[in-house]
């Protein structure tokens, strides 16, 4: 006769070889399900193009805005960043990238600007002008292609923005910028604002390579100082022989060669800001 106790010690081993068995299946079926949702992230998710292949056409479009634009006004170009956030799929976020020269003219002297500009864009690039044409508030659009368009729009009276705009992309890596002389490019501003009774309180530099090297933009603000009537108080400083831009704001610009030059009050109006750039 078979023992009671001995059946009933090896059922309850059964039982737990089969636990560990039933545990074992699950620890593996969670190891392959977590490995194949890797898989399916790393290499099958949707993928949103990088920023850094957009670059070259954002930089060349504002290097070409900025040649020409040429004499008919002074010019400011600003980093590369994010403007908006945008997404293809839940899986598939990204930013709209831009990147923008501001140009100051006399006022209704932009048409001459953006014929300038659309000009010298190519014909496959497909630039169309929009807007109120006799009122000075002409649009351009041009499309550069892989989802990359230019835009050059009126802001104000005399001032025009051309923004050239990435659709959604992932940022990458950034790349370094390049080195600067600082000193050189700050002297001639601390010059200015120490005409002004004023002192440099900070200051960035944004470039965008051209053909011959870089187009490069310091962008700096005095120490809370007087703003009141710029113009007047600036035009017994300007070197001879510059190409002044009238402004019914309180602002001046002016360039001297291939050196463009915008003092301006801050919005609060209680510091000076200067964009001096050098071009190529």
């Amino acid at each position: 006769m078979p023992d009671g106790g001995a059946v009933a010690v090896t059922t309850m081993v059964d039982m737990r070889v089969s636990r560990r068995h039933i545990i074992l299946a699950a620890v593996l079926a969670s190891a392959l399900y977590a490995g194949a949702a890797a898989f399916v992230w790393q290499y099958a998710r949707p993928r949103l193009p990088t920023l850094a292949a957009a670059t070259p056409t954002l930089d060349q479009a504002i290097a070409l805005v900025v040649a020409a634009a040429g004499d008919n006004a002074a010019v400011a170009v600003s980093g590369l960043v994010p403007s908006s956030s945008c997404q293809h799929t839940f899986l598939a976020k990204g930013s709209r990238y831009t990147r923008t020269a501001d140009l100051y003219t006399d006022p209704g002297q932009e048409n001459t600007v953006v014929d300038s500009i659309a000009t010298a864009l190519p014909a496959a690039e497909h630039p169309v002008r929009s807007g109120d044409r006799s009122a000075g508030r002409e649009s351009l659009t041009a499309d550069l292609g892989d989802g990359i368009e230019l835009q050059v729009v009126p802001v104000g009276t005399g001032w025009l923005a051309a923004t050239a705009i990435a659709d959604c992309r992932t940022s990458g890596q950034a790349q370094p910028a390049p080195a600067t002389d600082t000193a050189a490019l700050t002297a001639p501003v601390t010059g200015l604002l120490s005409d002004l009774g004023a002192a440099l309180a900070g200051f960035h530099t944004d470039a965008v390579p051209c053909q011959n090297g870089r187009i490069i933009t310091l962008d700096a603000i005095s120490q809370p100082t007087s703003t009141d009537n710029l113009p007047t108080r600036l035009a017994a400083f300007l070197p001879a022989g510059v190409r002044r831009f009238s402004s019914s704001s309180n602002r001046l610009a002016w360039r001297d060669q291939n050196t463009s030059t915008i003092v301006a009050s801050s919005d609060d109006g209680t510091q000076i800001t200067i964009q001096r750039t050098t071009t190529c």
